[in-house]
């Protein structure tokens, strides 16, 4: 069995320019979409929305070959093919080192995670506890 075909660029102009009100939310990759996905259903949120992963989307980098590169460039090249048209998608990448390095790309439609990466924001005081307690079998006192 042959795997779908990738989406097109100019399907998504013409999908765009059709329905800017369709939300799409573009990800850099599977384990992004599912993790989303367990967010809105965790906190029961409905959203209308579909969360692709970059790989079912055929799109020519210019520069680099990383899933977040190719997220950046289609998020550039849609905000550039639909000029003055308002679209409710967003495209979502890993921040990485890139504030740290001062190589923040801005687009309309693009946005970073508020930390290094997706799987940062499992992390907080409790999660952290349970880790050291469980896995490093350390105490609060310790």
């Amino acid at each position: 069995m042959s795997p779908l075909p990738k989406i097109e660029l100019s399907e998504l102009i013409t999908k765009y320019e059709l329905h800017p009100e369709i939300m799409d939310i573009f990800v850099e990759g599977e384990f992004d979409r599912d993790f989303l996905s367990h967010y809105f259903e965790s906190i029961n949120k409905d959203i209308d929305a579909t969360i692709i992963p970059i790989d079912f989307v055929k799109i020519q980098l210019e520069s680099g070959n990383s899933n977040k590169e190719a997220v950046i460039s289609l998020a550039d090249l849609i905000e550039r093919e639909l000029k003055g048209t308002a679209i409710n998608s967003v495209f979502i990448v890993d921040t990485d080192c890139d504030r740290l390095n001062n190589c923040v790309r801005s687009s309309k439609y693009l946005h970073y995670t508020d930390f290094t990466c997706m799987e940062m924001y499992f992390y907080n005081t409790s999660t952290l506890k349970k880790f050291f307690t469980f896995t490093c079998n350390l105490s609060d006192k310790d």
